[in-house]
C-alpha cells in the first residue's frame, strides 16, 4: 500500500566536495543547511550578511560586491541608541554609524576576494514579499522593528527575479566562469503574511527558480520545498509554530541531499567524520581512567590521518590538550 508520494533521487549534474569553496545565502533554511555542511567539515561561508528572505536583496548585495559599491550611510536606521543597516540583518549593529559601516565593509572586502573562488553558491529564496522604504523606494533586507509607516509592502514578480538574477549571473561568471549554483525555495511558511499570501509568494518563487534554472545551465534547482510539502506532507514534521521544519524533517531533507550531491569519496569522508565527531563529544565518567586515555590516543591518530582530507586542526588541538601534550 502506497501511503505517501516520494521525491525520487535526482540526477545531480555535479557533486559537492570537501575541498571546494561553498557560499550559502538566503533564508533560515539556507542557514540550517549551511550549518550542517559546516558541521560536516565542508569549507563554507554562511549568510555573511545574515539571514535574507527576499531574493532581490541577495542579488543587490552580491552585485554591490562585484561593482565595489559600499554600504550607503543613508540606509542606516537608528533605534534604541544603536545603528542598523536596512541592507543587512539585525545581528549587525553598532553604537556609531562609522563602526557599523566599517564592520559591513570588512565583510564586503572578504567576499570580494572569495567570490572568484566559490565553486558552489547555494541560494535559498524565502519570500516574494518585501518592504520598500518610502523615503528612497529601496527594498530593505530587514525593517529592524522601525515603524511600519516608513515602509510599503510590495510583491516581487517572477519575471523580475529571473531578469535581475540573469544580470547577476552574467557578472558572476565574468569573474568566476566555473561557478555552479544550487537554487532552492525555502519550505518555511511565512504565515505572518497570511495563508493565501504565503501560497502566492511560494508560487512566484518556484516559478522564478524554474525560469532561472531553465535559462542558465550552471544553475540547478533542488526540491527542498517539494520534499516537505509533498513527500512529508504532515504537520508532525513542523515545529510548534507550524511554520518551520522540525529536526526530523530537516534530517530527512539532509539525507536526501547527501545521497544526491555526495559522491562515494565525499560520502565516505562524511561518514568517517560523523563517527569521529561522536567520539569527540563523548564525556567519560572517569576522565583519568587508562581506557579513556587509550581512546584519546586512538582518536588523535585517526584525526591526524584525516587531516590531509578535512580541516580538523581545532579538534586535534582539543584532543592534545586532553592528553596533556
Amino acid at each position: 500500500m502506497k501511503l505517501k508520494t516520494n521525491i525520487p533521487d535526482l540526477k545531480a549534474p555535479f557533486y559537492i566536495h570537501h575541498k571546494q569553496q561553498l557560499l550559502s545565502m538566503g533564508s533560515c533554511f539556507a542557514q540550517e543547511m549551511g550549518q550542517r555542511l559546516a558541521k560536516s567539515k565542508f569549507n563554507i561561508t554562511i549568510n555573511p550578511f545574515g539571514i535574507l528572505y527576499n531574493p532581490l536583496i541577495i542579488k543587490q548585495l552580491l552585485e554591490n560586491i562585484l561593482k565595489g559599491a559600499h554600504f550607503d550611510e543613508a540606509a542606516i536606521a537608528t533605534r534604541d541608541e544603536y545603528n542598523f543597516h536596512y541592507q543587512a540583518h539585525s545581528r549587525f549593529y553598532a553604537a556609531t554609524k562609522s563602526e557599523l559601516l566599517n564592520n559591513l565593509g570588512q565583510i564586503q572586502a572578504k567576499l570580494t576576494t572569495l567570490l572568484p573562488k566559490v565553486d558552489v553558491l547555494l541560494l535559498t529564496f524565502g519570500t516574494a514579499w518585501g518592504y520598500e522604504l518610502k523615503a528612497t523606494r529601496q527594498l530593505v533586507a530587514n525593517c529592524h522593528k522601525m515603524p511600519n509607516t516608513l515602509f510599503d509592502k510590495v510583491l516581487i514578480e517572477a519575471h523580475q527575479i529571473e531578469s535581475e538574477f540573469g544580470e547577476l549571473f552574467r557578472a558572476l561568471q565574468s569573474v568566476n566562469p566555473s561557478l555552479r549554483v544550487l537554487l532552492t525555495v525555502s519550505p518555511v511558511k511565512h504565515l505572518k503574511d497570511g495563508m493565501v499570501e504565503n501560497t502566492l509568494s511560494k508560487s512566484i518563487l518556484r516559478y522564478a527558480a524554474h525560469l532561472i534554472a531553465k535559462r542558465h545551465d550552471f544553475v540547478y534547482y533542488y526540491p527542498a520545498f517539494e520534499i516537505l510539502q509533498d513527500d512529508l506532507r504532515d504537520y508532525r514534521f513542523y515545529k510548534a509554530d507550524l511554520c518551520h521544519p522540525n529536526a526530523l524533517a530537516t534530517e530527512y531533507i539532509w539525507e536526501h541531499f547527501t545521497r544526491n550531491f555526495f559522491d562515494a569519496t565525499t560520502n565516505n569522508l562524511y561518514k568517517q567524520w560523523v563517527g569521529l565527531y561522536q567520539q569527540i563529544q563523548h564525556r567519560p565518567l572517569i576522565p583519568d581512567h587508562p581506557s579513556y586515555k587509550l581512546q584519546l590516543w586512538q582518536l588523535k591518530e585517526q584525526l591526524e590521518n584525516m587531516a590531509d582530507h578535512l580541516e580538523v586542526s581545532q579538534e586535534l588541538d582539543h584532543i592534545k590538550q586532553l592528553l596533556g601534550d
